[in-house]
């Protein structure tokens, strides 16, 4: 990840770093775009999504 705004205040933002390795998204097929060109690079990745979507996952890979 990475943070290039500015913290509401150190009490609420304490746990808030400005680099890190976290992609958060909640666009199912952007993540499957994410992981596809990510693996097309030749390295591995794995995919951590919710129960309720796997079907919906499952519909884009197959």
């Amino acid at each position: 990840k990475q943070w290039d705004a500015g913290y509401i205040s150190d009490e609420v933002d304490e746990h808030m770093h400005v680099s890190g390795q976290v992609v958060e998204q909640l666009s199912e097929h952007q993540m499957e775009g994410f992981l596809e060109a990510y693996l097309l690079t030749g390295r591995h990745g794995i995919w951590s999504s919710y129960e309720s979507f796997v079907h919906v996952i499952d519909s884009m890979l197959n």
